[in-house]
């Protein structure tokens, strides 16, 4: 059955969401009856044990009191202030209770008279040690350590004893009386992480120390051909019980068994260039190199060509996009451009000269492959021009062949009908070098266009309009990017029609291609992927003159890291690291497509500021880098907004920083699926889904504790190993929503709870009054109004100089203080010492600190209280005295 005093502190803390069990007990001695006045008689007494030997801890027993007549009185007197006699007088037989106090020091033995008989009573020790701190934990590379051991007596003896052989306790250190400090030392670690513990008088002081394997891979450098396949790789460590772990940091390179400190891996094919990659195996980097796999194939595999000059194109055609080849020619009468490197598929043309002589091979060499190309012998025909213009009325003109030979056959014809090749219409033949004539008939209409063909060759006939136009402008510029262009045709009469003629391949007449008298003539123009280029079309007759921007080649932007990669929602302005490659001064920073202002830092790194306008909604926002000046994008990173996190001090509902051990609210949305409460010691992880994870200063992740879910408040308890310093919580509701918040570990942040549950008010404890005849009674520091339903302060007596009044109050925070004198407690500007400040048994989380009232605070009505730890403040609170 629980006491009132259990009671009250569980109702106090169920108030803050907290669930918990844990058992206090209370004893009190009954007052002694008052004795009557009667006739002496003739009396014996008898009284039995004469002897007893009691427990440590707070207990009672029985003496039997005889005596020979009713009427006989007696007494029981004892020296002992920790013996309490029920009753104390008498006058017939009965029983006798003695209570006896529990013993925090070493064995006492002390005597009771009763009716004059003397019992003998002897209580064991009852010692009790702390150790502070209760554990530490050290790197691999060993080092010295202190703790400090806080005894119930000042004559309680300890010993303290190691139990492993890496641990080694100083001397002068290995047994004391009182308080005392230990100082030890820890051997190196060559070895998986291990823990061990130093017994101090009964407790166990934990020391762990981090792993301390090394491994040495042998080989450390393989080299595969283009099939790929496997190998093995023996890991030597510096001790026998070392474990690691292999992992491959490329794709293509995949990690198998592993046994008897060995691993085997395996290596894909490759159909690319080569390439390297890295294994990371305990510590060690394993490098694998892997030869080439690029194969081409020409198409076609042969060509033949005529006698005359030309052009010609092959295909090349790559096990991957990303081999790379380069195209040349051994012939001289065979002309391949000059070209960079090509990676992928990719057809190329050539040129080819004349052959004036016998048939003739040439080789065309790419990626290791080669075509032959056969060229046939014959004569060589040469056309001395292109093209000729005429004017409106007509005239006759002649086009030169000459021949390698007197008896070269060749012929010529008009392929249209307003132009005369010769003697007349039809094909005309020629042998060896002539003058051919040709004849334009007048032109009546807008400018024409026609061809003939002399030697195999189509020479241009031009002829003026008898139309004339204008155009502007006559010429245009475009960027890389491409666009529209616009040209306007003026006519010299409104009945000229007009053309739009040949325009380059990536030129796209999109309105006006032909029209009468005057009009507009609209075209687009492709976007430029390749070097600068230029071309013309006929427009009207006239010609339009088109360049065009080299496609910028520098490479676009990537982006490697974000740092921060998250934040909470609602958070303000703050600065984003982009860190990555082919950053430049032209580079912004873009917020789910909107830029935002950026400073260039590097190559590698651009900072750019992110307003709190773009925190108001939970989510990833996709974060990717432009390049303004080549209009490149990078890939896309996600920056992720979690839901915001406010994590206080469970009983002061302040602060940022938190202590080890110690209870705390989360306040925030979504932050549980349903409300539920944990209803068994130790405290579960999981409740309704929701776990509270804390990364430590150290990178380590703690499940923290739960007490108390529900959508808008998480109270849990922060992991007593959590190392100290920035640390992240993050709670995850059952729903997966996820919520942060960076907080401060420190090694103490004191805080009171208080009756309303809000951190401010009157105490959560109780007075315990210790009266003159040792009686014990326990009373509370507030009481319940009625009709506010609120606490307010009970008045607490302390002008009666004959008791002792201790003050008993509850809160977190504080059970590592680093000693009690750095513990103060200031009530009414008052200063007093604490008696006790540390943890309370059976209840996670909550600390006790007890400190003696003065009788000067009699009368003082409502005074604040003001706890500081190791120079840190608690929250105020109150106390009344009347």
């Amino acid at each position: 059955m629980k006491t009132r005093i259990q009671t009250f502190i569980l109702a106090v803390l169920a108030v803050t969401g907290l669930s918990l069990a844990s058992n206090y007990f209370l004893q009190q001695a009954s007052a002694a009856p008052v004795v009557p006045v009667v006739e002496p008689v003739a009396c014996t007494f008898t009284v039995s044990p004469l002897t007893k030997t009691v427990a440590a801890a707070a207990n009672s027993f029985q003496l039997n009191v005889d005596v020979s007549n009713i009427g006989c009185a007696w007494t029981a007197t004892t020296p002992a202030t920790w013996l309490h006699i029920v009753p104390a007088a008498g006058l017939t037989s009965t029983v006798v209770t003695v209570i006896v106090d529990a013993n925090h020091s070493p064995q006492r033995l002390d005597n009771i008279t009763i009716a004059g008989k003397v019992v003998t009573v002897t209580q064991v020790g009852g010692c009790g040690f702390t150790i502070s701190p209760p554990s530490k934990d050290f790197s691999a590379a060993g080092g010295n350590g202190t703790t400090y051991v806080t005894a119930s007596h000042i004559l309680c003896q300890w010993t303290a004893s190691e139990n492993a052989a890496w641990i080694q306790v100083a001397q002068g250190s290995t047994s004391g009386q009182g308080n005392g400090t230990i100082n030890y030392t820890v051997s190196s670690n060559n070895g998986p992480a291990r823990s061990a513990v130093i017994n101090i008088g009964g407790n166990a002081y934990t020391v762990n120390q981090a792993a301390g394997c090394t491994f040495t891979a042998a080989p450390n450098d393989f080299t595969f051909t283009e099939a790929g396949g496997g190998n093995q790789v023996n890991m030597q460590p510096s001790n026998a019980a070392c474990t690691f772990n292999a992992n491959s940091l490329v794709p293509w390179v995949h990690i198998g068994a592993s046994a008897n400190g060995k691993f085997n891996f395996t290596v894909d094919a490759n159909p690319g260039p080569a390439r390297d990659g890295l294994i990371s195996a305990g510590f060690n980097s394993i490098a694998i190199h892997q030869r080439s796999g690029c194969d081409y194939t020409f198409s076609p595999a042969s060509q033949s060509l005529p006698a005359t000059s030309g052009i010609g194109s092959f295909t090349v055609t790559t096990t991957s996009n990303m081999c790379k080849w380069h195209a040349d020619s051994n012939a001289a009468w065979l002309h391949i451009p000059n070209h960079p490197d090509i990676a992928g598929d990719k057809q190329m043309a050539y040129t080819y000269d004349a052959n004036p002589g016998a048939q003739r091979t040439a080789i065309i060499t790419a990626g290791g492959k080669q075509m032959t190309v056969t060229q046939a012998g014959g004569c060589v025909l040469t056309v001395n021009q292109n093209s000729q213009s005429f004017p409106a009325n007509g005239d006759t003109g002649a086009v030169n062949v000459s021949s390698t030979g007197s008896d070269c056959p060749w012929t010529a014809s008009s392929n249209d009908a307003w132009i005369t090749v010769g003697n007349g219409p039809g094909v005309q033949k020629y042998l060896g070098s002539v003058n051919v004539p040709v004849t334009v008939a007048p032109n009546n209409g807008p400018a024409r266009t026609g061809t003939i063909t002399v030697a195999g060759k189509n020479i241009i006939i031009g002829q003026a309009a008898g139309c004339s136009f204008t155009i502007n402008p006559a010429s245009q510029a475009f960027p890389a990017t491409g666009g529209d262009g616009v040209v306007n045709v003026t006519a010299s009469n409104a009945a000229c029609p007009y053309f739009i003629n040949n325009p380059p391949a990536w030129v796209i007449v999109t309105n006006g291609a032909n029209g009468i008298g005057n009009g507009v003539v609209k075209y687009t123009v492709a976007a430029n992927n390749g070097a600068a280029r230029s071309g013309q079309m006929d427009v009207a007759g006239k010609t339009l003159a088109l360049t065009q921007e080299t496609a910028n080649a520098k490479p676009a932007p990537v982006i490697a890291n974000l740092s921060p990669g998250f934040t909470a929602l609602g958070s303000k302005d703050f600065a984003l690291k982009v860190t990555g490659i082919n950053f430049n001064n032209n580079c912004r920073v873009r917020w789910n497509g909107q830029e935002r202002p950026t400073n260039y830092i590097s190559n590698g790194e651009l900072l750019a500021t992110i307003p709190a306008s773009d925190l108001m909604a939970e989510g990833a926002a996709a974060v990717t880098v432009l390049d303004l000046n080549a209009n490149a994008f990078s890939n896309e990173k996600a920056f992720m907004v979690y839901g915001p996190l406010a994590n206080v001090s469970a009983a002061s509902f302040t602060g940022e920083t938190l202590a080890p051990a110690s209870m705390v609210a989360a306040f925030g949305n979504d932050l549980a699926t349903q409300v539920m409460a944990a209803n068994k010691v130790p405290l579960p992880t999981e409740l309704a889904g929701t776990v509270v994870t804390v990364q430590d200063a150290l990178g380590q992740l703690h499940q923290a504790p739960l007490f108390f879910v529900s959508g808008n408040q998480v109270n849990y308890l922060i992991p007593e190993k959590v190392a100290l310093g920035p640390a992240l919580v993050m709670i995850q509701s059952g729903s997966k929503h996820i919520s942060v918040q960076f907080v401060q570990i420190a090694p103490v942040a004191p805080a009171l709870f208080t009756a309303n549950a809000n951190g401010a008010g009157i105490a959560t404890g109780l007075v315990l009054r210790v009266k003159a005849n040792g009686q014990q009674v326990y009373e509370t520091f507030a009481q319940l109004d009625p009709q506010t339903k609120k606490f307010v302060a009970k008045p607490i007596d302390v002008s009666d100089a004959s008791e002792a009044v201790y003050l008993v109050l509850y809160g977190t925070g504080f059970r590592y203080r680093s000693k009690i004198e750095a513990v103060t407690v200031e009530i009414g500007g008052v200063q007093l010492n604490a008696d006790f400040a540390g943890k309370v048994g059976g209840l996670e989380g909550l600390d006790q600190l007890n400190v003696l009232a003065p009788q000067s605070l009699a009368g003082r009505g409502e005074v604040e209280v003001l706890l500081t730890v190791d120079g840190k403040k608690a929250n105020p609170v109150k106390l009344m005295f009347k």
